[in-house]
């Protein structure tokens, strides 16, 4: 009987214990999911707010929380808009060039320094160098002499028109062309080394 009565209370303790340790695991099952959802919520009201006066946004919102690492952000838009939010940028630029797709490298710190690097060229040059400062432009070669004794034409660039070069016209590139991300500016992408020979225009 003593052991009859044994097992009875043992099943009722049995029982009773997991019960009771029922609600405590959805407990915290909702305490750790907590965080994460409130972490994520200001990320979102974040994103949902930007977008106004046209400038171009970042394409996707940084990731948050601890111990995660946040993803820079990208940009997309015109030419003109992009060189607009004046922040360091490097930027992949696709376009057609005498009907064959291109990508070019983009390096951009405002309306005033540009820097493309295409990869079309003439003869031995298979990399063209742009770089504008102002109202002056640089064509050269990467790593080669344009003719000897010149290492750049320079002819002027007409801040006016936005992205229209003597060696590109990304002027009418709609935003999808052009992808852009944030840069560690480098003064020395906007130099132009050597011997520039005076173009007219």
């Amino acid at each position: 009987m003593k052991f009859v009565s044994f097992i009875l209370i043992l099943g009722a303790i049995l029982i009773l214990g997991c019960a009771g340790s029922q609600p405590q695991t959805a407990n915290q099952s909702n305490q750790q999911n907590a965080p994460t959802n409130a972490q994520n919520a200001p990320s979102n009201a974040s994103a949902q707010n930007q977008g106004a006066g046209g400038v171009p946004q970042p394409n996707n919102a940084s990731a948050g929380g601890s111990g995660t690492q946040q993803t820079p952000p990208s940009y997309s838009g015109t030419f003109g808009a992009l060189a607009q939010m004046d922040i360091p940028l490097v930027c992949d630029v696709n376009y057609a060039y005498l009907g064959k797709a291109v990508k070019a490298r983009l390096y951009l710190d405002g309306p005033a320094k540009i820097r493309v690097e295409s990869p079309v060229g003439v003869g031995q040059c298979s990399t063209t160098i742009t770089v504008i400062r102002g109202t002056v432009q640089d064509v050269g070669c990467d790593r080669k002499q344009i003719t000897p004794g010149c290492d750049w034409y320079r002819s002027s660039y007409d801040p006016g028109k936005p992205g229209s070069a003597s060696a590109f016209d990304f002027s009418t590139l709609g935003g999808s062309s052009i992808s852009c991300s944030d840069w560690v500016y480098d003064a020395a992408k906007f130099d132009s080394p050597g011997t520039s020979c005076q173009l007219g225009g």
